[in-house]
């Protein structure tokens, strides 16, 4: 619910599937409010997301094995991904002006 909000109350650069039924709400954002803007980046830890979307190929065990987000000793691994992810997702449009550390003054 909290996702579908913020995708209908502000500009969402990246919409995402909410449900079948309402979809992803792309054309609801344009057309909505957008007194803000929302950026959503996601990793789905399943095999074939993360080889398609990732090109990352990992083993069913290891992506288990992942998945326990409280085990300290695979900070390494979802750091990995997160970098891995970033590279592939997050866009310079998707950053205000004030994020441009070479035109800072």
């Amino acid at each position: 619910m909290n996702r579908a909000t913020l995708q209908w109350l502000t500009n969402c650069l990246t919409p995402s599937l909410v449900d079948r039924a309402v979809g992803d709400m792309k054309l609801d954002s344009q057309n909505g409010p957008g007194l803000a803007t929302y950026v959503r980046y996601n990793i789905i830890l399943e095999q074939s997301w993360l080889k398609t979307e990732l090109g990352v190929d990992l083993s069913e065990h290891k992506i288990e094995q992942i998945r326990k987000m409280d085990d300290p000793s695979n900070m390494d691994d979802l750091a990995r991904l997160g970098r891995r992810a970033a590279e592939k997702q997050i866009e310079a449009k998707h950053l205000p002006a004030g994020f441009d550390l070479a035109n800072a003054e």
